[in-house]
């Protein structure tokens, strides 16, 4: 689960100091509303910007231990929020869809300007077969983030260049900073 949403920030900043400081907050908060994910999240903000553990963070991984060793919570899963967490299988969708929607998006660009409908058993179905993925996945980018396609006339009459951005952005890991 990612919790970096850069819609919220200052596009010129979006890596400060004080962005950071505002998502470990956020997981404080969560954390207090009982959502124990919060918790690995916080750490992996703070290895990821080498930034001091949060001391409510640093509490709740010394109260974690201590249940742990007493026996009062079986296992890491329960410490860090397993429970609430979604299945292998569904991250290892999630994962699936996220290093295909480049490539799903654009083929169903070109289909369509090609002349074809978005009749789900041929776009989705041909695309699909082409790509290797489940045909559930593909409709699924689909659903998520090509909903524009349908505006591209069938076969491209006008004979405009279409084309979309979609893009990852990569976190680098900063290195060398003693605290934030």
């Amino acid at each position: 689960m990612g919790i970096i949403d850069l819609s919220e920030d200052d596009p010129a900043n979006p890596l400060g100091d004080e962005v950071i400081l505002r998502y470990l907050e956020k997981c404080q908060n969560r954390y207090s509303e009982g959502k124990h994910e919060a918790l690995f999240n916080s750490l992996v903000l703070c290895a990821k910007f080498q930034a001091v553990v949060p001391e409510w963070a640093a509490d709740a991984i010394i109260e974690g231990a201590r249940a742990l060793k007493s026996g009062e919570c079986k296992d890491f899963n329960e410490l860090f929020g397993g429970d609430k967490l979604d299945s292998q299988r569904e991250r290892k969708r999630e994962t699936r869809i996220r290093e295909n929607t480049t490539k799903v998006l654009g083929m169903l660009m070109k289909y369509r300007c090609e002349g074809g409908g978005l009749n789900a058993d041929e776009a989705f179905g041909g695309i699909s077969d082409d790509t290797g993925l489940p045909r559930r996945d593909v409709e699924e980018i689909y659903r998520r983030f090509g909903k524009w396609v349908k505006e591209i006339p069938q076969g491209n009459p006008g004979g405009v260049n279409y084309g979309f951005g979609h893009c990852e952005i990569h976190w680098a890991r900063r290195r060398g900073r003693p605290i934030l």
